[in-house]
Formats: C-alpha cells, structure tokens, sequence
C-alpha cells in the first residue's frame, strides 16, 4: 500500500503467518509482489537517490515520458519535486487521478 492510504498494511498478516510456523517447511517459500503491491515512487529519498545511483552505475537506458511534465528520466531525476513531491510530476489526467491522490 501507498504508505500515507488509509488501508491496513497487508504486509502485517504475512508477519502473523511467518510468527505462528515456526518449521521452515510450515512457511511459505516466497512471497512475491508485482503490479499495484509496489509503490516504487513512494520510497525515502535516500532510497530514491541510491536507486537513480545504480541505474547510473549499471549503464540502464533512459526512459522517454510521454504526456509528463517532464521529457525524458534524466530529467525527472533532475527535478525539485522528484523526490518528495513525485505525484507532481504525474499527467494531470483523469485516469491518475487515484496515484495522485
């Protein structure tokens, strides 16, 4: 979940499960999260920085933002509302409106 949603934290119950087996066989062997169970953009900014410092280490490409306030990655990277303010940055579209929220 985003961190400031009013949802309960679905990662609790996981925590529960993993409390009560106390056998490694008993215990699930992976836990995965794809899709809308990750909000990359809400990380800390020191976590945002050393992310954009290993897409810089490990030569990734950059990405072309079509429709955003900003052209390209490298500038998203650059911008005063990249790492506190990231929904700033989001489309004003009608079909953002939730990520905006």
């Amino acid at each position: 979940r985003k961190p400031h949603h009013p949802a309960t934290d679905g990662l609790l119950c996981v925590d529960a499960l993993l409390a009560q087996e106390h056998q490694a066989t008993d215990r699930p062997a992976l836990l995965m999260m794809t899709g809308d169970q990750v909000y990359a953009d809400d990380v800390a900014g020191p976590m945002l920085r050393a992310i954009h410092a290993l897409i810089e280490r490990l030569g990734l490409y950059g990405e072309h933002l079509e429709g955003a306030v900003v052209s390209d990655s490298a500038k998203l990277y650059e911008h005063p509302a990249s790492y506190y303010h990231r929904a700033d940055l989001l489309p004003a579209l009608q079909s953002n409106e939730t990520l905006r929220e």
